[in-house]
């Protein structure tokens, strides 16, 4: 009896983190950049503070764009999703460099002292896996690398829970 108790107990050790990760509530946006969390900032700024939200998600009907930005500052990541309706769907996107293809930024220090560089994603994924009313649940993953110094970014475990974008 206290064999089979002690290799229940050492089989939820062993699988136990995903489990108890599953219990904590979801963020709005999470990934890990090179293995460091990157989440948004906290909104501090004034009611009707022009520009200041640290997650911004725009749908562009006309254009079939959804745009999200996401600032957890001197770091930005962003993403420019194409679809090919007038509607988000629950689907899966390639992120490509290509003008015509959806894709996702990374920007390692977006501030006034400097030129900003925009990193476009080389290779990777977004996936919408939920639409409830205008509130979107999906994961995401890319890589890109610095034109100016040849650093790599790898951008895991991204996820974004029940943004709104109305």
């Amino acid at each position: 009896m206290k064999a089979m108790i002690l290799t229940c107990f050492l089989c939820f050790l062993l699988t136990g983190s995903s489990f108890l990760d599953s219990l904590l509530p979801k963020e709005e946006f999470f990934c890990r950049v090179n293995g460091e969390k990157f989440r948004p900032e906290k909104d501090d700024s004034p009611v009707g503070g022009i520009g200041s939200t640290p997650l911004r998600v725009e749908w562009y009907k006309d254009k079939k764009t959804l745009f999200i930005s996401v600032r957890d500052s001197p770091r930005e990541i962003g993403f420019i999703i194409l679809f090919p309706n007038e509607q988000i769907e629950v689907q899966s996107f390639l992120l490509k460099p290509d003008i015509n293809a959806s894709k996702a930024y990374f920007t390692p220090s977006n501030s006034h002292s400097a030129p900003v560089e925009n990193i476009i994603s080389q290779e990777g994924t977004f996936t919408v896996s939920k639409i409830d009313g205008y509130n979107l649940s999906g994961t995401f993953e890319f890589t890109c690398k610095s034109a100016k110094n040849g650093k790599e970014y790898t951008i895991t475990k991204g996820e974004f829970n029940d943004i709104s974008y109305y």
